[in-house]
């Protein structure tokens, strides 16, 4: 359920992102994608597997440029700044830079799973591997015990009989 959830937030973010670009130049998204449909895919898949450095830029450069514009705004010709459509691109562009980088999908996963909360850095339970060879090392089945047990047993008993034997022989030998 979590990882079908996790795909359609990523589509909808991708969906909007890629409806964005098309907005913000249309001629160039029309000479650079041949298939939508196909792009939006991509861009799911980016997203999902964390390849989003083209993305921020993207976004990036469009609030950058909303930015130098506002400032000519209001030195230039007086144009109210918050209905201007560079500015309002731009609070578009960084709304969905936000939306960015709040899908951490393995980030929120990992903050569940995590066995040790300083380790949360995208890499699911860091120490999981080290407690499941505790638990190998620490379960040892009842036969394994048993065989072990037995042996020490014999060795015990191996040993008892040799050191008699011995001191026998050694009472032998100084009785002659």
């Amino acid at each position: 359920m979590r990882g079908s959830l996790e795909k359609w937030q990523a589509a909808i973010l991708a969906t909007e992102i890629d409806q964005f670009s098309y907005d913000y130049d249309t001629y160039q998204y029309q000479d650079t994608v041949e298939d939508r449909e196909a792009q939006v895919a991509n861009i799911t898949e980016d997203i999902r597997n964390g390849n989003t450095g083209y993305l921020n830029d993207f976004l990036n450069a469009v609030v950058s440029e909303g930015v130098r514009e506002r400032i000519t705004d209001i030195f230039g010709q007086g144009v109210e700044i918050d209905n201007s459509e560079a500015v309002q691109t731009a609070r578009r562009a960084k709304e969905l830079l936000d939306k960015l980088e709040e899908y951490k999908p393995l980030a929120k996963v990992e903050e569940l799973t995590e066995q040790n909360y300083n380790m949360i850095d995208n890499v699911l339970n860091n120490g999981a591997e080290k407690k499941e060879q505790e638990q190998t090392k620490g379960r040892i089945s009842i036969k394994e015990k048993l065989a072990e047990k037995r042996a020490v047993i014999e060795q015990r008993d191996k040993t008892e009989r040799t050191s008699p034997e011995k001191e026998t022989e050694k009472k032998s030998q100084r009785e002659m």
